[in-house]
């Protein structure tokens, strides 16, 4: 009833700066996700609310609440979401709820994070229906975005597609043509979140780790919101545990026999302690691609980096990566020669 009163009074906002962090994915989510969950009551210190509503570690409430009820997606699926009826209940329940929370922090920052928002959202209602509810408690509203060089996201968003299940297909270079090109077309993505909350309103980060502050992501994050980073910030390295090469093509060789980790059934229950045991076993050498295919793979998107770089970040030169060497590649296009691996799996 508090909260239906004050939001009655004309202006009335409790919260100051409203920061949506939208990912990208691959961009070390997963840690910082786990440290303002584990800080969240330190950070109500320091002025930043992490809401508890629709979250669990990330805000996947927020991603349900902007898409249409009836629309299907794995994050419902996970959580067996798949009565549009309780869609619309549940939108309606995070919706009170970050109101409610708000509305008892008033004249803090609010900070909400799930790197799905970046490539999952595609329609600009969508958007609007989650500036439209930031817009009624905050002051401001900005969006938090990290990107990374293209080829590192594309080989690590293959290794993540392997691990849960929804790639059985061997390694290949996206094209134009394919429905996920666009997801490496930072430019498309930042003028999709422009045109709703106003480019100005963008703060574009680079994931590489010379250029985050003190070299990891949470201090650098804890640094745009414009806070003092803790000197013990990042507590936990090794979150997400990535596949070797050997273990990724064992894996996507199971994968037809396992199924997806995800389904409108709900979640695989047989697939995580697989993928538990390759993690066991990895040595966590990342996938690689040679400097000819990284080269050939960062020209289609050169002049749009350039342009990002020169509009959001001011660099004159248009360079938004730091360049370094890349390859050999260490793709498989024989079976995996690790005996560890397949030892335990053999593979046809």
């Amino acid at each position: 009833m508090l909260t239906s009163l004050r939001t009655m009074i004309p202006g009335y906002k409790p919260v100051e700066t409203a920061y949506l962090h939208i990912g990208t994915e691959k961009t070390g989510t997963t840690t910082l996700q786990h440290y303002l969950e584990q800080e969240r009551n330190d950070l109500k210190n320091q002025k930043i609310l992490y809401p508890v509503s629709g979250c669990k570690k990330n805000h996947w409430g927020l991603l349900v609440y902007a898409m249409a009820a009836e629309r299907e997606d794995r994050i419902k699926f996970a959580r067996k979401l798949t009565d549009p009826n309780k869609v619309a209940a549940l939108q309606e329940t995070f919706k009170q709820g970050i109101l409610d929370e708000a509305h008892a922090h008033k004249g803090m920052d609010i900070v909400l994070s799930l790197e799905q928002l970046s490539s999952r959202l595609n329609d600009q209602t969508e958007l609007e229906k989650i500036a439209h509810l930031f817009q009624s408690i905050a002051k401001t509203t900005k969006i938090i975005v990290y990107l990374r060089p293209q080829t590192e996201y594309l080989t690590s968003w293959y290794s993540t597609q392997v691990k849960t299940g929804q790639r059985t297909k061997p390694f290949s270079f996206p094209t134009p043509a394919d429905d996920d090109f666009d997801r490496y077309d930072y430019q498309k993505l930042l003028d999709r979140w422009g045109r709703v909350f106003g480019k100005e309103n963008l703060i574009v980060r680079v994931f590489q780790k010379s250029r985050l502050l003190n070299n990891n992501i949470v201090d650098d994050f804890l640094h745009t919101l414009g806070r003092i980073p803790k000197a013990a910030s990042l507590k936990n390295a090794s979150l997400n545990q990535s596949l070797d090469p050997e273990t990724v093509e064992v894996l996507r060789k199971l994968n037809p026999h396992l199924g997806p980790l995800v389904s409108p059934q709900g979640i695989n229950p047989h697939r995580r302690g697989v993928v538990t045991f390759m993690e066991s076993i990895s040595d966590g050498r990342p996938l690689t691609i040679s400097q000819e295919n990284h080269s050939e793979f960062m020209s289609q998107f050169s002049k749009s980096n350039a342009e990002i770089a020169r509009q959001y970040l001011n660099i004159s030169d248009g360079r938004l990566f730091d360049e370094k060497p890349y390859g050999p590649s260490n793709f498989f296009d024989s079976p995996p020669q690790k005996k560890r691996s397949t030892e335990f799996f053999p593979v046809s």
